[in-house]
């Protein structure tokens, strides 16, 4: 099987660990994981002496690129952060990204409102995705998914079924971040974290910051004051943050601010480092539960 490989630096079981593209995959071993679900499913994505490769049916260049998190290149070297733990997850961290599974992981994004992603979404997503999505063009199959999603009783469930035709089509065809950010916020139930997040995960901007706790607590320790963005503030004031006129006191936009380029970066390494409570040996339990299935 032709092998694909690139030097870079980061962590490929840190790194997938946070990516909503996990969920896609199967952890099959240490720094080991293989396709199940979209775009080139069954390719496998590996790390071996401080290369990350890929090998199967569609494993080349482009793919990597983005799975490698070599797609978010910010200028200039990472800022400095107070929290000297969260600095050194993202000096490991390589954003692992996937344009070509924009409706799954527009799904997955949805799904992971107020629940666990390790212990729910991830076992959503492979019981309404897998077979669902094809593995030549990314693209999902609402009709499979909407008749599976009745089984469910998960209120996050039930609402997908209920938009999953307006959040396909929010991600079809959008030019850019800022008109993606624009459409996804006028799906109902999508927030500003929904959004921002998708747009990390499928690769359109890494100058985005996806408000949660991990970041509110974040901003806290580097003496930032910023209030929550919410749905309203970003569809009366603006969908992007670089252009915001409340971008000065919005925690979104104060961290867009302050890290620019490197935003998504420093988000996601302060998601690692709090959610595991600033002790990364417990990483290899949690990622456990993204076994292969039986």
């Amino acid at each position: 099987m032709p092998e694909v490989c690139v030097r870079v630096g980061a962590s490929l079981d840190l790194s997938m660990y946070p990516s909503f593209v996990s969920s896609l995959f199967a952890r099959v071993g240490r720094g080991r994981w293989v396709k199940l679900v979209g775009f080139r499913e069954g390719v496998e994505l590996y790390e071996r002496e401080g290369m990350w490769c890929c090998r199967g049916r569609g494993c080349d260049d482009e793919l990597l690129r983005y799975l490698a998190g070599l797609w978010c290149r910010p200028h200039g070297p990472p800022p400095p952060l107070t929290n000297t733990g969260v600095r050194r997850v993202a000096a490991r961290l390589a954003l692992v990204a996937s344009p070509w599974d924009r409706e799954a992981l527009a799904v997955a994004v949805f799904l992971s409102r107020r629940t666990s992603y390790v212990v729910n979404v991830v076992r959503w997503v492979r019981t309404l995705l897998r077979g669902a999505a094809d593995p030549d063009t990314g693209s999902v199959d609402v009709d499979v998914v909407r008749r599976r999603a009745r089984g469910f009783s998960s209120y996050q469930v039930r609402q997908l079924e209920q938009v999953l035709d307006e959040l396909v089509k929010a991600v079809e065809g959008a030019r850019g971040p800022e008109q993606l950010r624009a459409r996804l916020l006028r799906v109902r139930y999508v927030g500003p974290k929904v959004a921002d997040a998708t747009l990390l995960f499928v690769g359109a901007s890494c100058s985005v910051a996806p408000y949660d706790t991990h970041l509110a607590r974040l901003l806290r320790e580097e003496g930032l004051d910023a209030r929550p963005p919410t749905k309203q503030m970003c569809l009366r004031h603006g969908p992007w943050c670089p252009s915001c006129g409340l971008r000065d006191t919005c925690a979104s936009g104060v961290a867009v601010n302050r890290f620019g380029g490197w935003a998504g970066t420093v988000q996601t390494a302060a998601y690692v480092f709090y959610s595991l409570g600033g002790d990364l040996s417990r990483l290899e339990p949690v990622l456990r539960r993204f076994a292969a299935p039986l």
